[in-house]
């Protein structure tokens, strides 16, 4: 295989000093994955000193070296730009407090959400809906995933109505109905649709209340109605709709713990906590500070990201 990194990036040279002696012949320049550091560069080391040829620009980079079979920060991590680097050297005399609403990259999650707008949800008595009633409608692109929608009618009602938009697809991850009960959902007797269901589409309605957010149904056809018949006519209290997305928003009642890096100390804990809504608040961060959100009860996908105006950036 041959490296061809110095046809696309030939001025692209970077030159680092340890703050410290280092105990190996090798420095590697590493990205994080979410779970460890990656090496993907290699370069000898002069003293304190060691130079790294054709490097990509716009990612953020771990200088390192290896220790006990481990790697080992020698220095902060960067973001390369074209024409400079941007050292995250956390500043511990001046601290903050931020918002989390999010471990990953925000991908092709806006067009998942985007997938409810215009869904409709209606009451009914009558199993053919001629009595319906409208509860709520999705009116704007939900900004996370977990969404309460609270019906503007307060009436008994059988049935369920779950429609899409005539131009788009149904693509639920989750949704639950809640009565005067509002700890536990409603579990319909019946489910089916405005046409008839293919087999396989009969099972996968099962993934509309399995808890794994990231599993989701989708329709086979476009302006699909889904039709729940609750046994008998109650008060609904509210609604959960967790679209089609990558479960990479902050997962009530998940595990989390927020860290920074501290150069040649590493990451370091800033404390873990409960996740009791959509949001994660943390106190006493340095300024300046690369972080990582790790989830200690699920999923794998985690960037490391900073913070800029009170937005998380992953780079």
């Amino acid at each position: 295989m041959k490296d061809v990194s110095s046809e696309y990036f030939p001025e692209s040279n970077i030159k680092l000093e340890s703050s410290e002696a280092i105990d190996s012949h090798w420095g590697y320049l590493c990205v994080f994955t979410g779970a460890e550091l990656q090496p993907i560069d290699i370069s000898e080391f002069h003293g304190k000193k060691i130079e790294f040829a054709n490097v990509e620009p716009e990612l953020i980079y771990f200088p390192t070296f290896r220790k006990a079979g481990k790697m080992k920060a020698f220095s902060y991590p960067f973001l390369l730009k074209k024409d400079s680097i941007e050292y995250f050297i956390p500043d511990t005399t001046r601290k903050h407090c931020i918002v989390l609403t999010r471990k990953y990259p925000i991908g092709r999650n806006p067009m998942f959400l985007g997938t409810a707008v215009g869904v409709k949800i209606e009451g009914a008595n009558r199993k053919d809906f001629r009595d319906a009633e409208l509860l709520c409608q999705v009116v704007d692109t939900p900004k996370i995933n977990y969404n309460i929608l609270f019906p503007t009618v307060q009436k008994k009602f059988r049935y369920v109505r779950y429609s899409a938009p005539e131009e788009k697809q149904i693509q639920v991850g989750e949704w639950y109905m809640y009565g005067i009960d509002t700890e536990t959902a409603i579990a319909p007797e019946k489910i089916w649709a405005n046409h008839p269901l293919s087999d396989i589409h009969k099972k996968i309605l099962s993934l509309l209340t399995d808890d794994d957010w990231s599993s989701f149904y989708m329709s086979a056809v476009k302006g699909e109605q889904l039709i729940f018949d609750l046994g008998i006519p109650q008060i609904l209290s509210h609604f959960i709709l967790i679209p089609r997305n990558d479960d990479n928003y902050i997962h009530l009642g998940d595990r989390y713990e927020l860290f920074y890096h501290g150069g040649i100390k590493g990451w370091i804990s800033l404390g873990k906590q409960i996740a009791e809504g959509t949001e994660l608040y943390y106190e006493g961060v340095p300024d300046g500070a690369l972080l990582w959100l790790h989830n200690h009860t699920r999923g794998k996908e985690e960037r490391c990201f900073y913070m800029k105006d009170g937005k998380q950036l992953f780079i």
